[in-house]
C-alpha cells in the first residue's frame, strides 16, 4: 500500500521488503545465539577490540560506525 501511495517502482520497493526481512531475520538470529550462550551481557566491539590489541582502535570504530550509517542509509 505504502508503495503505490509513493509510487516507488516495483524492484525498489520489494528489495526494500527484502532488505527488512533479512536484517529482521539476522537480529532474531543474534537473538538467539545470544540467549543460548547464558552470557551476562552482551560483547560489545570495545570488548572484542580488547582480546586483539595490535588492532588499530580508532579506524575500527570508524568502520563500525560507517556500516552502521550505511545499513541505515539504505533504508
Amino acid at each position: 500500500m505504502q508503495a503505490q501511495s509513493t509510487q516507488e517502482p516495483f524492484l525498489d520497493t520489494f528489495a526494500a521488503m527484502l532488505q527488512d526481512e533479512l536484517d529482521r531475520r539476522r537480529s532474531r538470529r543474534t537473538e538467539r545465539r545470544f540467549k543460548r550462550s547464558r552470557l551476562d551481557e552482551r560483547p560489545t566491539l570495545a570488548d572484542r577490540l580488547a582480546l586483539q590489541p595490535q588492532l588499530p582502535r580508532q579506524a575500527c570504530f570508524e568502520l563500525h560506525t560507517r556500516s552502521s550509517s550505511a545499513k541505515v542509509a539504505m533504508r
